[in-house]
């Protein structure tokens, strides 16, 4: 268990303020115009997540994007501090992704792009890992009928 100038200094990017008042901890932050809040980490965690400027008398109310994460006084700061931490740590890695998409579709534009790769040569375009990648599961089903239906085609059943 940190101490709390630890934790807030871990999210003093997002961090407003702390209150405690009705039983309850709560530390208001102001997360980025897209980002979202997790569904279900208010119940994972056992805390209510709520805007700011649905909360009467917030000092944060005409905060866009500003979040109250209210934990019991016996669960304390951490729960909602944890919650905090976990929904930035997404919320980044989202971003990155985005972002290294981009930066790859930017990528394979500028092979499509270059005169002088070919067609018959874009055609054996290939993408490997150096890592097994796990696609999601409807994609996977999906790959997995049209390669069975391919190979029906193939062996001259007909579906």
């Amino acid at each position: 268990m940190a101490n709390v100038k630890e934790r807030i200094e871990t999210i003093k990017d997002y961090f407003l303020g702390m209150d405690v008042k009705d039983g309850l901890v709560s530390v208001a932050v102001k997360f980025p115009k897209k980002w979202i809040i997790l569904e279900g980490l208010d119940e994972k965690y056992g805390i209510v997540i709520d805007e700011c400027k649905n909360t009467k008398g917030s000092p944060y109310a005409k905060e866009q994007g500003s979040f109250y994460f209210a934990a019991s006084l016996e669960d304390g700061f951490d729960v909602a501090f944890d919650a905090i931490d976990e929904n930035i740590s997404v919320m980044k890695a989202a971003e990155e992704r985005v972002e290294l998409l981009e930066i790859k579709t930017k990528e394979l534009k500028d092979l499509f792009d270059d005169e002088e790769n070919s067609l018959e040569k874009l055609k054996t375009l290939e993408f490997t890992f150096r890592s097994e990648l796990q696609l999601p599961k409807k994609r996977n089903q999906k790959r997995e009928q049209e390669e069975n239906n391919n190979n029906g085609e193939e062996s001259g059943e007909s579906n």
